[in-house]
C-alpha cells in the first residue's frame, strides 16, 4: 500500500470530541447517497452474519450466558465491500471524507469503513488520525487491529506509533489504555530465515534475520526506546487498573534495557505488580519473570460513560 504522510501538525483527536451515532445524519452532504447505499448493502450482510452466529450459539445461552455474550460482543464479521467504494475512498472528495469521518465514531458504520480501508491501495491523508482514534476507542484488543493495520500500511509505522504514543502521553486514562492496546498492532516484527524451538526465541541472532525486516525495525530504534520508557513510566505513575493491565504484557522488566535514570523504576514496577490486588497483573508479572507460562486472558475493559 502506497504511503501518504500523516499530518503531524494535528493534535490527537479524542472520540468524545466527535459526534456519535445518534447525531449521524444520512443526508448531510452531496454524494452521501452512494455511501449510504454501500453501507446499507454491507449492513444487511453484517446483520445476517451476526444473526447466524447468534443462532449457532443459542443452545449454549442458558448454560453459559456470560461466555456467549462475550463471544457475540467480540464477533464482528468482515466482508469484501463493493469495489466502487474502495475506488471512491482512494479518490475521496471532501464530501466523501465528510461521510467517512462521521461514520468512524459510529459503532456499526466503523466496521464498514475499516473493511473498505483494508482493501484500498492507498488512503487519503485526512483519514489517518480518525482511523487511529477508532482503534483507540475500540474495547476489544483484537478487533482494534482492523483500524491500525490499514494506517500502518498506508502511512508507515513511524507515523502510527508517534500518534499513539502522543495519546499515551497526553490523553485521559480511557484513551491512554486504548492507545496502549492499539500499539500492539503497530509493531514492526523481525522475520527470521531460520526457525527456533518453542520458547527459545532469545537464541536467534541478528544474522539469522531477513535483513530487510531487521533494517525496518532498527530504523525505528528511537521510537522503541521512547515506547519502552513511556510504558515503564506510565505503569509506575498511573494507578488506572485497565491501563496497568494493558501495559504489563508489553512491559520490559530487563534492567539492561534502560539507562541508569530508569533502572529504579523497573524495581518499583516489579514491586507494584508483585503486590497488586489484581490477579491478572500479578499473574502477568510471573509470566514476564518466567515464573509462569500459561497465559490468562486480558480482562475485558468496560466503556466509560
Amino acid at each position: 500500500m502506497a504511503a501518504r504522510a500523516c499530518d503531524q501538525r494535528r493534535q490527537p483527536v479524542m472520540r468524545d470530541q466527535v459526534n456519535g451515532q445518534s447525531d449521524f445524519d444520512e443526508t448531510h452532504s452531496q454524494g452521501a447517497n452512494d455511501w449510504d447505499d454501500w453501507w446499507r448493502e454491507y449492513e444487511t450482510r453484517f446483520a445476517a452474519e451476526e444473526q447466524r452466529r447468534l443462532d449457532e450459539l443459542r443452545p449454549l445461552l442458558d448454560r453459559f450466558p456470560a461466555q456467549v455474550h462475550l463471544m457475540l460482543t467480540s464477533f464482528k464479521p468482515s466482508f469484501e465491500p463493493t469495489p466502487a467504494a474502495v475506488e471512491r475512498l482512494q479518490q475521496a472528495s471532501r464530501n466523501d471524507l465528510e461521510w467517512l469521518l462521521r461514520a468512524l465514531p459510529d459503532e456499526q458504520r466503523k466496521w464498514f469503513v475499516a473493511d473498505v480501508a483494508r482493501r484500498a491501495e492507498f488512503l487519503p491523508n485526512e483519514i489517518c488520525e480518525p482511523m487511529l482514534d477508532a482503534a483507540i476507542d475500540e474495547l476489544d484488543p483484537s478487533l482494534n487491529r482492523r483500524f491500525v493495520e490499514p494506517c500502518t500500511r498506508a502511512f508507515g509505522p513511524r507515523r502510527v506509533n508517534e500518534y499513539l504514543l502522543a495519546v499515551l502521553e497526553s490523553g485521559d486514562d480511557h484513551h491512554k489504555t486504548g492507545a496502549v492496546s492499539a500499539l500492539y498492532w503497530a509493531r514492526v516484527l523481525i522475520s527470521y530465515a531460520v526457525s527456533s524451538p518453542a520458547g527459545s526465541r532469545g537464541q536467534l541472532k541478528p544474522e539469522d534475520a531477513y535483513q530487510e525486516s531487521l533494517a525496518a525495525y532498527l530504523a525505528l530504534s528511537d521510537l522503541w526506546e521512547r515506547k519502552r520508557k513511556l510504558f515503564l513510566e506510565t505503569f509506575v505513575s498511573n494507578e488506572s487498573l485497565d491501563l496497568r493491565r494493558n501495559l504489563i504484557p508489553s512491559l520490559n522488566l530487563d534492567l539492561g534495557a534502560y539507562p541508569d535514570s530508569h533502572k529504579p523504576l523497573v524495581v518499583r514496577a516489579i514491586n507494584i505488580a508483585r503486590n497488586h490486588p489484581d490477579d491478572y497483573i500479578r499473574h502477568r508479572l510471573q509470566v514476564q519473570l518466567g515464573e509462569a507460562h500459561l497465559l490468562k486472558p486480558l480482562p475485558r475493559r468496560e466503556r466509560n460513560h
